[in-house]
């Protein structure tokens, strides 16, 4: 009576009603204490009274705590009520709200809810069907209102469940991998060529494309060879000569003479040889204007490195040191051609590398991992660049190696004199270029960052570019093919 007119607690009401004479008042006692609990929302409370009672009641609270278990405010579960399951002894009585907030959660279309409570059922040919039952349906359901990206997002929420549950999905995948082609959605359809084994071919691929550099590992050797050329795509470069593609083709004077390669994607250039990349994966290569005509000791060397890249097959990025001509193959592997006298050109054991770099004696490599390999002079520790982690683009000054990290970050390994450690303080870049004694950065608005002085102490101003399509370093200018297409170029007179 004294815990009626709410004098009394309910767990005191309780103790004592545990001890005679005063049993019979126990069932009472605790289906009041429940009905309290419950007004207040206190599932738990409500559901311990329950099953404590002479008679337990639990199966009506746990119904009452089902249809308040799924919070329409927050979208979310009630823990209280996953509480209130947890604390029975009775597994049958768990399973029961288990199931009863997986209806209201499907009812109301949160099937991620209604998939995550479905995990919580005890193993068993029951449990696995009602994944399976649930997984079609959110499929079904967003696809009927063509909601790809909630069917992806779903989907690589639960990509684990997908291969221990038998779906016949297929056709969902099929419908879900052609609208994200026709879209060019590449994180999905990247997605689903990793984890249902589909073609990424019809993917419109840009140079440096940041999905790609962003993934590496998972997402890089499954390009195509002709994707990975568009990846690495370099239209323009640099050094005693300016080469640009335009439309495939590259023009430029030979003995006087103007001559053009026509079916090129990529240029890349040294002292003495420029090296053509072809979109059909094979390269040419010739001796510069500064070797002269006679047949020095330097000409012969050039020659020597057209002779070595003439069967040159599946390259997908080339690059050029002083003396000595890299290529990077479709399948990771790379091949190195000229002078050798510093070990530069011991590339044949590097796989799985997916950028390539030249400094004027040794060679660089990034592998899928985000590590570095390197070889060749190490005179300034240009080479020191085993314990670098989370790599996602290089290049190369003279005796600098240049890394930009997954963060945006840059820093350099080598010679740090003439300006070029001041790359180590740049940030919330996108993409580097390195030349002789000089590094270019652009940052992720549009604007460019030149770091070094160059051989003649000014490379110019570049303060007035912004949002151009590639650019270069030579050892005496910087060159860059603006966002009109233009070839602008600041620094020596002499590159023509």
């Amino acid at each position: 009576k004294i815990y009626e007119e709410e004098g009394l607690e309910a767990y005191e009401a309780y103790q004592i009603a545990l001890h005679a004479p005063f049993e019979t008042h126990l069932q009472k006692i605790c289906v009041k204490a429940s009905d309290d609990a419950l007004a207040e929302e206190d599932y738990e409370t409500a559901f311990a009274y329950a099953v404590l009672a002479p008679e337990p009641f639990g199966a009506a609270i746990l119904n009452s705590a089902a249809l308040a278990a799924f919070d329409e405010e927050t979208q979310t579960i009630r823990e209280d009520a996953y509480a209130a399951a947890q604390y029975s002894d009775d597994p049958l009585i768990r399973q029961l709200l288990l199931r009863d907030v997986i209806a209201e959660a499907r009812a109301k279309h949160h099937f991620v809810t209604a998939m995550r409570t479905a995990f919580s059922l005890d193993e068993g040919t029951e449990s696995v069907q009602m994944v399976s039952d649930i997984l079609n349906e959110a499929l079904h359901y967003f696809l009927d209102r063509d909601d790809y990206p909630s069917v992806a997002a779903y989907i690589h929420m639960f990509s684990q469940p997908l291969s221990r549950y038998d779906l016949a999905l297929d056709d969902v995948q099929t419908m879900i991998y052609k609208h994200c082609v026709k879209n060019n959605d590449k994180n999905t359809v990247f997605f689903f060529a990793k984890q249902f084994k589909m073609d990424t071919s019809s993917l419109k691929i840009e140079p440096g494309d940041p999905v790609i550099r962003n993934d590496l590992d998972g997402s890089y050797f499954l390009l195509t060879e002709s994707q990975m050329r568009s990846y690495h795509t370099r239209p323009i470069d640099v050094f005693n000569g300016l080469y640009v593609v335009e439309n495939g083709t590259v023009s430029y004077s030979a003995n006087g003479t103007d001559v053009s390669a026509n079916g090129v994607t990529s240029v890349a250039t040294n002292a003495f040889c420029t090296v053509f990349l072809k979109n059909n994966g094979t390269i040419s290569v010739i001796a510069n204007s500064i070797v002269g005509s006679n047949m020095t000791a330097v000409q012969a060397n050039a020659r020597a490195m057209i002779a070595g890249t003439s069967k040159m097959k599946n390259v997908v990025s080339v690059a050029a040191g002083e003396e000595h001509i890299v290529c990077l193959h479709a399948d990771g592997t790379v091949s190195a051609f000229g002078d050798n006298t510093y070990g530069q050109c011991g590339t044949k054991k590097w796989k799985n590398i997916v950028a390539i770099a030249a400094g004027k004696r040794f060679t660089v490599g990034l592998c899928a991992d985000g590590t570095l390999v390197a070889c060749g002079s190490n005179k300034c520790g240009q080479c020191d660049v085993s314990e670098y982690r989370n790599v996602t683009d290089i290049a190369a000054c003279n005796q600098t190696t240049v890394m930009r990290f997954s963060d945006g970050t840059i820093h350099i390994q080598g010679e740090g004199s003439m300006g070029l450690a001041d790359a180590n303080r740049l940030s919330d870049i996108n993409r580097i270029r390195a030349g002789a004694t000089a590094i270019l950065a652009e940052k992720n608005d549009g604007t460019l960052t030149l770091c070094g002085t160059g051989i003649t102490g000014n490379y110019g101003n570049v303060s007035s570019w912004k949002n151009v399509k590639d650019f270069a370093v030579g050892d005496l200018c910087l060159a860059c093919i603006n966002a009109n297409g233009k070839t602008v170029t600041v620094g020596s007179t002499r590159v023509k």
